[in-house]
C-alpha cells in the first residue's frame, strides 16, 4: 500500500523551514514582472508547496482579470494583484475560529506608469483599477444586468443594448448594471468590450 503523506505534517516542516524569512508582502515594486521575481526568487530558496500564504508575496489572481482588458490608449496597463495573510498553521482550532489576523488583500498596478493602489478588498482594488484606466467611467450610464443563464443568444442582445446606451467606448471599458445584492461582485470580462460589469450598488 502506497504511503500517505501527512498534509499537516509538510505545512508544519514549511512553516519552520521558513521560520524568520521576511514576509514579501510589505514589498514595493514599480511593475508586476518585478513582484513576480521576487515570489519566483523566494520560491528558489524555500520552495513551491504552500508558498503563496507562506510568502505573503503579491500574486496575479489566476482565472479573474485575466480575460479583462484593463488598458488604456494613454498606454496604462493595470493588473489586479493579491496577497494572502491568512492564517495558515494546521495546529491551529479553525472549529472555534482562529483570530489570527489576516484575510486575502488586493492592490491594483499599473506596468506604464508605476501607479499602484493601497492595498485593500478586492472590490476596492477593482474600482481603483477603473478609476486610473477610464475617466469618468462612473458617470456611464446604469443599464440592466446580464442574463443570469448566459446564453449566447441573450448575451449578444444584452451587449447591443448595452453599446446602444453608451455609444462608442474603447477596449476594457466597464458596464454599471442594476445588480443587487447579495451578487455585486465586479465581475471581470463581462462588458462588451471586455471590462468588468460593477454593480450600480457596490459603488
Amino acid at each position: 500500500m502506497m504511503e500517505q503523506f501527512d498534509l499537516l505534517e509538510m505545512m508544519r516542516q514549511d512553516r519552520e523551514a521558513v521560520e524568520g524569512v521576511a514576509s514579501l508582502y510589505g514589498l514595493e515594486c514599480t511593475t508586476t514582472s518585478d513582484y513576480r521575481a521576487a515570489f519566483d526568487h523566494w520560491q528558489a530558496e524555500h520552495g513551491h508547496f504552500g508558498s503563496i500564504p507562506l510568502s505573503h508575496a503579491w500574486h496575479q489572481m489566476s482565472g479573474r482579470n485575466g480575460d479583462c482588458d484593463l488598458a488604456t490608449g494613454d498606454g496604462c496597463e493595470v493588473t489586479i494583484l493579491c496577497a494572502d495573510t491568512r492564517c495558515n498553521d494546521p495546529e491551529h482550532d479553525y472549529a472555534r475560529r482562529c483570530q489570527c489576523v489576516g484575510d486575502l488583500t488586493y492592490r491594483a498596478v499599473c506596468d506604464t506608469c508605476h501607479w499602484s493602489s493601497t492595498p485593500d478588498r478586492e472590490h476596492e482594488a477593482t474600482l481603483a483599477a477603473l478609476d486610473h484606466c477610464f475617466e469618468n467611467w462612473r458617470d456611464s450610464p446604469v443599464v440592466s444586468p446580464a442574463p443570469s443563464n448566459m446564453d449566447d443568444r441573450a448575451m449578444r442582445r444584452w451587449s447591443a443594448e448595452v453599446v446602444a446606451a453608451y455609444g462608442a467606448r474603447p477596449l476594457g471599458w466597464p458596464v454599471i448594471t442594476a445588480r443587487t445584492g447579495p451578487g455585486t461582485r465586479a465581475v471581470a470580462g463581462r462588458s462588451p468590450w471586455r471590462g468588468y460589469d460593477v454593480a450600480v450598488g457596490a459603488l
